[in-house]
């Protein structure tokens, strides 16, 4: 029934349907809190996709009857993904319950209940490394181009997956492609960019769209790009909807780091105006 699915490549699509309850849910909470006006909105996106990646994983497993209640539900949340429920004083998104005890249900058919989620490990890694490469008391300054994001964030990640590959090279029949960074084990590829400006965020986007197309293989089933931004120029909710716009297939996802300019460029640009 599941072809030439395996349980890791099963419980990998599961890490990323967790991975946007997870970002729902965490939206959601951040909107709760007063730290994101826009947070229902952008949980209303990952509820959205969510729905639609656990749709694709039960079109694969040949899960009829399954894929039937589930786009059942979807069509039902399709009025408001982002709907919110409230129970002993906390908010709930009123679509994620319900899911879950499909997920779990996969799960256990499948004997993937007690597999990690590695692809939420991996999102959370990234994230925390927003520290390690701002951290003074390992660098003078910031990250000054993409060169350094790659360096830094690839020296955190070699601690805990030894088998990582410096610019994996991805064959094609005209062109081969060089993902910054890959991890074999969890199928996952990493890409940095860097953003010193609001100029800069078409050229990104464009750089972007151009390796989704690009980075599409068997040998990988997730892709993660990391942009550094050394100011705000747009939210990681506005990425990842530009994605969906675009029609990027749901295995890529875009986390945004805040860091700051190093002093020299600062200084260099003072001395400039």
């Amino acid at each position: 029934m599941t072809g030439s699915f395996n349980s890791a490549a099963i419980a990998s699509m599961l890490g990323g349907i967790h991975t946007a309850i997870t970002t729902a849910e965490e939206a959601r909470n951040n909107y709760s809190d007063g730290q994101d006006a826009e947070g229902l909105e952008t949980a209303g996106y990952f509820v959205e996709r969510a729905l639609i990646q656990t749709l694709i994983l039960l079109d694969a497993l040949a899960l009829t009857e399954t894929y039937k209640a589930v786009a059942e539900l979807k069509n039902e949340a399709k009025e408001d993904y982002s709907k919110v429920v409230e129970h002993d004083g906390d908010l709930y998104l009123s679509w994620i319950s319900p899911l879950r005890h499909y997920l779990t249900a996969i799960e256990s058919a499948f004997e993937t209940a007690g597999v990690k989620s590695i692809t939420k490990d991996v999102i959370e890694i990234l994230r925390g490394c927003q520290y390690a490469i701002l951290d003074k008391n390992c660098f003078k300054e910031p990250p000054a181009e993409e060169a350094d994001v790659h360096a830094r964030i690839e020296a955190v990640l070699r601690c805990i997956f030894p088998d990582l590959r410096h610019q994996p090279s991805i064959s094609k029949p005209i062109k081969n492609f060089k993902p910054d960074t890959g991890l074999p084990s969890i199928g996952v590829l990493i890409e940095y960019k860097f953003v010193s400006s609001p100029e800069n965020v078409a050229t990104v986007s464009d750089e972007l769209l151009a390796d989704t197309r690009g980075y599409i293989s068997k040998e990988w089933t997730q892709c993660i790009y990391v942009i550094y931004e050394t100011g705000r120029f747009r939210t990681e909710a506005q990425w990842n909807s530009h994605f969906q716009a675009c029609e990027v297939p749901s295995n890529a996802r875009v986390i945004v780091i805040c860091g700051e300019e190093p002093q020299s460029r600062r200084t260099k640009s003072r001395l400039n105006a």
